[in-house]
């Protein structure tokens, strides 16, 4: 079976056209830095390092931190565990926890492949939402008044 792939291009493209690394919704940030990370951007690791550091749910913590971790994108893992060392005190004790019990159980993997079967309908989902949720945030359709 052949795994979809996002091409780093495209990845680029993306954040040209939509400034994806600059949007202030959590939801979308996070989806975008996982998209790159699992691509192995590693352009995308200064973004992803200051999200972590200006939040701390464990909703986008825990698994962004994961995604640095297998990620592909060189660097991603020291700055992974740099930065959660830096951070950790401002997380809740049961994010800090789940965390540091991560990078004790983490296997490095070589990958740097979307992947993706089923012909990349996770990549297109996950595309289309970041679309769709950054053109209603700028067209002040979002349904959510502080956004604006």
């Amino acid at each position: 079976e052949q795994k979809a792939t996002l091409q780093d291009a495209t990845l680029q493209n993306m954040q040209t056209i939509y400034d994806l690394c600059n949007v202030v919704n959590s939801e979308i940030r996070f989806r975008w830095c996982t998209l790159c990370l699992r691509a192995g951007a590693a352009w995308i690791i200064p973004t992803a390092v200051e999200f972590l550091s200006t939040q701390g749910r464990m909703k986008f913590t825990r698994p962004l931190y994961r995604e640095m971790m297998k990620s592909a994108a060189p660097g991603a893992a020291t700055a992974a565990r740099n930065t959660f060392r830096r951070n950790e005190k401002n997380y809740h004790p049961i994010c800090r926890k789940m965390v540091a019990q991560d990078f004790k159980s983490h296997k490095p993997v070589a990958s740097g492949v979307l992947g993706l079967g089923a012909g990349g309908w996770f990549a297109v989902s996950v595309v289309g939402y970041l679309v769709w949720a950054v053109m209603r945030v700028r067209n002040k359709k979002c349904p959510i008044p502080f956004i604006h």
